[in-house]
């Protein structure tokens, strides 16, 4: 199972993007690395999302050609954005593979520890969770509410963690690190 985020931002500030999901598969690798699972889990950060996902592409090219044996990603893009505290946020997921099923065990782990998301479903790709679906890998993405609470500092120099809703990103953190410990089986 792979838990990532891409780490390169624009040339201007990068809090939301990405740092809040950096900094969620960090804290992921802190916690979980001093557990076992029955399966391994790769903590990834890629270079380049925002030139068009290519150091994910590069990666699954890679994993597809040495026949990686990949059973899914939760990708983590823009997770601190709340403006008006709603808790609502996405998961990106379609009916390939086991997208679905990780989708659902992310809101399994929502409701099991009552972190008060509000769910989305939606198949948008414009992140690295797409590069797995182009190569048939099951992957969601966590990500904010883009359609009806759009960060207005998304790409400025005013994307700073002032801007945060720290209890939001804190329960996203938390679905997508329950989520990968669930899956890779935390005996």
């Amino acid at each position: 199972y792979i838990i990532c985020a891409h780490y390169d931002g624009v040339p201007l500030h990068a809090a939301d993007d990405n740092a809040s999901g950096t900094a969620a598969v960090i804290e992921a690798a802190r916690i979980l690395s001093k557990m076992n699972f029955t399966s391994t889990i790769y903590y990834a950060l890629w270079d380049e999302e925002e030139l068009g996902c290519d150091g994910s592409h590069i990666f699954v090219h890679y994993a597809k050609y040495d026949s990686l044996n990949i059973k899914g990603v939760i990708n983590l893009d823009m997770i601190g954005y709340d403006s008006d505290n709603d808790m609502s946020m996405d998961i990106r997921t379609q009916m390939l593979s086991n997208s679905k099923s990780i989708s659902d065990t992310a809101k399994l782990i929502n409701d099991e520890y009552q972190l008060g998301l509000l769910i989305n479903e939606n198949s948008a790709g414009q992140s690295d969770h797409a590069s797995f679906w182009e190569w048939g890998y099951g992957a969601v993405c966590l990500i904010e509410n883009m359609a009806e609470d759009y960060n207005p500092y998304y790409h400025t120099d005013n994307d700073r963690i002032e801007h945060f809703s720290l209890p939001y990103f804190y329960a996203i953190s938390q679905m997508g690190l329950g989520a990968i410990a669930t899956l890779a089986g935390n005996p």
